[in-house]
């Protein structure tokens, strides 16, 4: 039996009835296609805006409108769907948790947590938000949007630890609704994105405000400012006639599995071109993964050399392959696109 406080889930629910944002994985009639939505949406959010999202989502789910057609897809057409999202392991591991779903649950999610978790790319956060909003369970899904609704309902001012989180979870229970838990999950992330945000929060227009310890409290809550790393590297660009050498398999680690041209640190190509293979081109390219900030200097190399587990692909064929933002803006630099 859970211990909820009614009018929080009333108060928070009504608000979210009359003020969430149309999104297409919200108005869906058909259970089924509520869940494949739903997995899609939720692979997709993994470190990624709403915003963003929205129209990958609306170009991916016509291309494969049911989790069978996407289970039964190949690789590359879903990389090609998901080209320009970023965190291109996130497209890897829908494919193989809709292949597991297709094969083990009958096309069906998982009504059960622990199953959820098990599928490749589903943590707590993804299996708490699929119980919620597919199964109706009561569970809330603890992003940064309601991580942050909750210090500043309860005036706590901590860190993100397993042991504060364990804290927030037995506290957000008193949030719980009798009946409408993918409702209540989802208005207190929209409540976060809209109402509570980490600067200038709406405290006027939030339903929560009678209940809230925040403008009660002296903790100011200030949102702190992640370093990004600045990372200076050489893409390597082997050209022949209308060829370019590219790779999947990057020494850097960036884009590991995409399309991208050999790229390494500034310090380790100065070793390797010791002889002046290569000349440095004045053009320089700023790039931005994850939370490093990247320089790219372009380097083309002045005659042919192989390489291993690398290819040559014709300029002709370079749309036919799922390419990623930074291989876009390299091509662009060399004239390939």
């Amino acid at each position: 039996m859970h211990n909820y406080n009614s009018n929080l889930s009333k108060n928070i629910l009504y608000w979210y009835d009359n003020n969430k944002r149309r999104l297409p994985w919200r108005f869906i009639s058909s259970k089924k296609k509520l869940e494949f939505y739903t997995l899609v949406s939720e692979f997709m959010l993994q470190q990624t805006q709403i915003k963003t999202v929205l129209p990958y989502f609306l170009r991916f789910v016509k291309r494969f409108p049911s989790i069978k057609k996407l289970a039964r897809a190949n690789i590359r057409s879903i990389l090609k769907k998901w080209e320009g999202l970023g965190y291109y392991s996130r497209a890897k591991n829908l494919h193989l948790a809709s292949k597991i779903i297709c094969k083990n649950y009958s096309e069906r999610i998982p009504k059960k947590i622990d199953d959820l978790k098990l599928l490749p790319g589903v943590g707590d956060y993804t299996a708490s938000i699929i119980m919620a909003v597919v199964n109706n369970k009561p569970y809330i899904a603890f992003d940064g949007n309601v991580k942050r609704v909750l210090k500043r309902f309860f005036a706590l001012n901590i860190d993100d630890s397993s042991k504060n989180l364990k804290l927030l979870k037995h506290k957000s229970k008193v949030f719980l609704s009798k009946n409408r838990h993918g409702d209540l999950a989802q208005a207190l992330m929209e409540l976060g994105a809209l109402v509570c945000k980490p600067t200038n929060p709406k405290c006027n227009k939030c339903p929560l405000q009678k209940f809230c310890s925040f403008k009660k409290s002296n903790i100011s809550f200030t949102k702190k400012i992640k370093k990004n790393n600045k990372l200076i590297y050489v893409a390597l660009c082997n050209l022949r006639k209308n060829k370019v050498l590219v790779t999947n398999k990057n020494p850097s680690g960036f884009l590991n599995g995409m399309l991208t041209v050999p790229m390494i640190e500034l310090k380790n190509f100065k070793k390797i071109n010791r002889k002046n293979n290569y000349e440095v081109l004045k053009k320089e390219l700023s790039h931005n993964i994850s939370n490093s900030n990247l320089k790219i200097k372009i380097a083309i190399l002045k005659k042919n050399i192989n390489l291993p587990n690398h290819f040559w692909i014709d300029k002709n064929k370079i749309k036919k392959y799922p390419i990623p933002v930074l291989t876009k803006k390299i091509f662009k630099a060399i004239n390939l696109s």
